[in-house]
């Protein structure tokens, strides 16, 4: 009997069997007759994927890609676990990253931009690590950009700028960000606009 363990094929072979495994969990969660069964096999699903991503990292784009396919388009993503937040987020990251006059999804990058916040607030909970984080609190400002709303962009780049004391290097170049738009976007500190005089600021106190 040949023994696939240690060949260049036998990674790929198991981690096809612990996707087959989270697609019948699914499976059955879609069949469940109960709130109770559908949550308890969904659950299965995220565990299995979960596990999957720590031991390839390399495959965590695809599988948060493929966890959010599961998601209604106006989801409510407090009400989910960690794992399908995360997915929210990636999805926007793809939609995000396509050319500019490429048409995109907006309310996958309007989800996305809530699915980071909503992260932000699990700070200190399991399955959230400070990796996760730094990836959420620096999207929400491009997301913004993305979306063409300038003042939340803006006033996210502040808001990650004075997380980043530690790092002067990283909060300096959040502060420029912000600064790009509130002079050259915005037109400040020559506007009439309260909102944008009031991030001008907390730019330049």
């Amino acid at each position: 009997k040949t023994n696939l363990a240690g060949q260049p094929y036998a990674e790929g072979a198991s981690d096809a069997d612990e996707v087959l495994k989270a697609r019948i969990a699914w499976a059955r969660a879609d069949e469940a007759k109960t709130d109770a069964d559908k949550a308890k096999y969904n659950d299965q699903a995220s565990a299995i994927l979960t596990a999957l991503m720590k031991a390839r990292p390399g495959l965590r784009p695809l599988i948060l890609d493929r966890l959010v396919t599961r998601l209604p388009a106006g989801v409510d993503v407090s009400k989910l676990d960690t794992l399908l937040v995360q997915a929210v987020m990636q999805r926007a990251l793809t939609e995000y990253s396509k050319p500019a006059r490429e048409p995109f999804d907006r309310k996958s990058v309007e989800n996305g931009i809530a699915a980071c916040k909503d992260l932000l607030k699990r700070k200190g909970e399991p399955g959230v690590s400070p990796q996760d984080l730094e990836r959420a609190a620096v999207s929400i400002p491009f997301f913004a950009q993305k979306l063409g709303e300038p003042k939340v962009a803006a006033a996210a780049f502040l808001d990650y700028a004075q997380t980043q004391q530690s790092n002067p290097q990283r909060a300096t170049d959040a502060l420029n960000q912000a600064m790009n738009i509130i002079i050259g976007d915005l037109h400040a500190p020559n506007t009439s606009d309260p909102e944008v005089s009031a991030l001008y600021d907390r730019a330049v106190p």
